[in-house]
């Protein structure tokens, strides 16, 4: 996976969603989230929300039995990368959200 911590989107053509009910804090500007290798789907471009915490959602998921929510922010509300992945390869249908 490759993202930023950071964006520059002040120019962005997409307004940032609305404020998270995790915490009540604004989304900041849109960042790049790519996901690169043999698990990824191929020439897709996603169009669901993600954040950085949908890595951390991944993780749970992937390697906690699918127990999503246990830091109790917004790992428990945001989308999962399933949408980046390619259920023909990784051998499982990995849930968007």
């Amino acid at each position: 996976l490759l993202t930023y911590d950071e964006g520059g989107g002040y120019f962005d053509h997409v307004p940032p969603p609305p404020t998270s009910t995790a915490d009540c804090q604004p989304y900041g500007v849109r960042v790049p989230f790519m996901a690169l290798g043999p698990f990824a789907k191929t020439n897709h471009i996603s169009h669901v929300t993600m954040e950085h915490s949908s890595i951390v959602k991944f993780m749970e998921w992937n390697w906690l039995g699918g127990q999503t929510g246990q830091l109790g922010t917004r790992d428990g509300q945001v989308n999962n990368i399933g949408d980046l992945l390619d259920p023909t390869t990784t051998g499982t249908a990995v849930p968007a959200n």
